[in-house]
């Protein structure tokens, strides 16, 4: 009686070799450093846009506001120069305004935060619309990301209060100037 042995199943072995999982995992790491920095500029300039979109929401909500209630509204712009947890903006009285709004409110990267300077006139960080919405204060909120070349801005006119947003072409310092903000 003659006994037939399966060879084939013996011989095929199910699964990867060292080699091939090791070349794999190569491949991978290559992919991923190329990757990852346009990923990182990707998450930056996402944070500058989030930045300037909650800015430009909040101070147009506030002259709705004032309209709506027929008050004055002051609109406190902080840029959080010391503290980046205390970039907000806030409304007096409340009622234009009702939550502190959090400028930057996403979780902080190391070596990526973004950077919020304010010139307005006549005062510093504040902007105050009339029963009308017209405002006595304009001037140019700047948005930069430190790790990007990611710059934004936010420009209110002196009288009527009208708004515009762009991107700002000119460095990161004080002052910012409504020039350098070149319109969407």
């Amino acid at each position: 009686m003659k006994i037939y042995h399966n060879n084939y199943y013996r011989a095929n072995n199910n699964g990867f070799t060292l080699i091939e999982m090791l070349a794999t995992v190569i491949i991978l790491g290559i992919i991923g450093a190329i990757a990852a920095p346009n990923l990182m500029a990707l998450f930056s300039h996402h944070r500058v846009n989030n930045a300037l979109s909650i800015i430009n929401g909040a101070v147009k909500e506030a002259q709705r506001q004032a309209i709506r209630q027929g008050i004055s509204c002051t609109v406190t712009i902080n840029p959080g120069d010391n503290d980046p947890g205390e970039r907000t903006i806030a409304a007096v009285p409340a009622s234009c305004l009702p939550e502190v709004r959090l400028i930057d409110d996403d979780v902080d990267i190391a070596n990526d935060d973004i950077t919020v300077r304010v010139n307005l006139v006549p005062t510093a960080n504040e902007i105050t619309f009339s029963a009308k919405g017209n405002t006595t204060s304009g001037g140019t909120i700047a948005v930069f990301s430190d790790s990007s070349d990611t710059q934004r801005c936010f420009v209110i006119a002196n009288g009527l209060g009208i708004t515009r947003t762009g991107n700002y072409t000119g460095p990161n310092a004080d002052p910012v100037n409504a020039p350098q903000c070149d319109s969407n």
